[in-house]
């Protein structure tokens, strides 16, 4: 049921004015407003069409009546104006499922309280886009479970990677070259594990891609090997740069604290990571963009993974990452702030060895963001 609401303020002033002057009816005014204004297939409104029910009430009476009805009226109207203000549809929206009244018209909300990351613009009334979004975001979770279950440490790197303006809105001949990068520099690198990206379009910037790569962080110390690999890889296909947010997290909200090595047993950097891994879907919908011939491109990609939980002895802490599962397309910041208990899902492991141990080693990146020549 959709809701006007200059109709409803129409009939607001209709009953006030009617509430004014009531009390002029005649008796046949009187019993024509209830036999109209009265809700069908109500007793009352049966009622108020018998005759015989009709000669035992008095002209006070049914003025009486009709005053009753009028009130009933005007209290509908400030229900339905407030159902019409305050009911909407919150479920899984993520700034993405915008809010929506009586699941027919989408709205804008106003979130202050919301983290950076979710002030989106996009408004979905497409169920197959709705499919889509919701398949990328299972694909990221399942791909960060895959990697935690199966490596003690993940070094996590995001970057960005520009064209240059010469072909810069050519989606085929991008995905051509992020792939031939892919194959010929990213897959080779020791200690490459994984991968997320989108495509996304700006008109200032064209085409360009968000990723995060996934490295094992027992193989390299930090992401300037990595960094060295691809950045003027990029640069010779495309012309364009690889902006690398690890040397930049300083200017972060949280300093970039999901950025980097990232343990197995910190379960709310795990769960961060995927909560800011949702920018990557913010703009998905947005297609207008893309030409006729390109309107079913997929703009989102991610490695394949697979479906396995191994917590060997080896390991200090036992670690249940059923609580990645539980995370959806939503606004919540944390399930640990409200929901769960991190001790319910990280427990000391009574087979651990400290002597089998591997030792801890330094994550301090003293490389400087200043020498970063790639950027342009």
């Amino acid at each position: 049921m959709a809701f006007d609401s200059n109709h409803i303020n129409k009939q607001k002033t209709n009953y006030h004015l009617l509430l004014k002057q009531y009390k002029s009816f005649s008796r046949e005014e009187s019993i024509n407003f209830l036999r109209t204004h009265s809700p069908k297939n109500q007793l009352q409104s049966i009622a108020y069409r018998d005759t015989e029910y009709l000669s035992h009430l008095s002209n006070k009476q049914l003025l009486e009546e009709c005053r009753k009805l009028i009130r009933n009226k005007l209290n509908l109207t400030k229900k339905l104006k407030k159902v019409k203000r305050t009911t909407t549809d919150t479920h899984d929206h993520f700034g993405l499922y915008r809010p929506y009244r009586t699941g027919i018209w989408f709205i804008d909300r106003n979130k202050p309280h919301a983290n950076k990351w979710t002030y989106f613009t996009v408004g979905l009334n497409n169920d197959n886009t709705k499919r889509n979004l919701q398949y990328n975001f299972n694909n990221i979770k399942g791909l960060i479970k895959s990697l935690f279950s199966n490596h003690n440490k993940v070094f996590v790197v995001r970057c960005d990677l520009y064209a240059g303006d010469e072909r810069g809105n050519d989606l085929d001949w991008l995905n051509h070259v992020f792939s031939k990068l892919q194959k010929e520099t990213v897959y080779l690198f020791n200690g490459y594990l994984g991968y997320y990206c989108c495509r996304e379009y700006t008109p200032d910037r064209g085409i360009h891609f968000h990723c995060y790569y996934f490295l094992d962080a027992n193989k390299i110390k930090n992401e300037i090997d990595f960094l060295k690999r691809i950045g003027p890889k990029w640069k010779r296909l495309t012309g364009g740069y690889v902006y690398c947010r690890n040397l930049d997290k300083s200017k972060l909200p949280d300093r970039g604290e999901c950025l980097g090595r990232v343990e197995y047993w910190d379960v709310k950097r795990i769960e961060k990571l995927i909560f800011i891994s949702k920018y990557l879907l913010k703009h998905l919908s947005n297609r207008d963009w893309l030409s006729e011939n390109d309107s079913n491109r997929r703009l989102f990609s991610c490695s394949n993974y697979k479906n396995i939980s191994s917590s060997g002895t080896k390991r200090k802490w036992l670690v249940d990452f059923s609580f990645i599962d539980r995370m959806r397309l939503s606004d919540t910041v944390s399930l640990f702030s409200s929901k769960l208990n991190t001790d319910d899902y990280k427990k000391p492991n009574p087979e651990y060895s400290a002597a089998n141990a591997p030792e801890e080693e330094d994550d301090e990146n003293v490389f400087s963001f200043d020498d970063w020549l790639l950027l342009p």
